[in-house]
């Protein structure tokens, strides 16, 4: 199981192997004063829902390794070590994710900005890296309509 990260209000996928469990983008309930500290923060939410998607695939007796990718360096900094460092505004409750961390719930990854799958949700990109980043995800083109769409009165 994996989430890759983007950005301070991160666009998050939530995958399975190949398969894409579930995407989303939330805004920040905590206010960051720089952008380090907002990836981190995206970092914490992406763990808090890994882990309950661990759980839920615990209680289906799978146990899974969860993995996050972020594309920042500063964000990953901050979770892998004990305690804010340096950053002297982070919030106590949020520092939770280094210990998980560390005792190896999951494990976080850096992901080079132009491989990030998240990229899709929040930039313009070329064909190539657009059909690219929908395989990654699983997604696929249809053409024509769904069966259920409306039909609209021609009159």
């Amino acid at each position: 199981m994996q989430v890759a990260l983007r950005h301070a209000n991160p666009p998050t996928a939530l995958k399975f192997g190949k398969h894409c469990l579930k995407t989303w983008s939330t805004t920040q309930a905590v206010i960051a004063l720089s952008s380090g500290e907002a990836e981190y923060y995206g970092v914490v939410k992406g763990g808090s829902v890994l882990l309950g998607a661990m759980s839920l695939a615990k209680d289906l007796g799978i146990e899974l390794k969860g993995r996050i990718y972020t594309d920042s360096s500063a964000a990953k900094g901050i979770a892998s070590r004990r305690g804010p460092g340096k950053t002297r505004r982070i919030h106590v409750n949020y520092l939770w994710i280094q210990e998980r961390l560390n005792r190896g719930d999951f494990q976080s990854f850096k992901e080079r900005t132009d491989n990030n799958v998240a990229d899709l949700f929040t930039k313009y990109l070329d064909q190539s890296k657009l059909n690219k980043f929908v395989k990654q995800l699983g997604y696929a083109y249809l053409e024509g309509k769904a069966k259920l769409t409306l039909k609209a009165a021609m009159s």
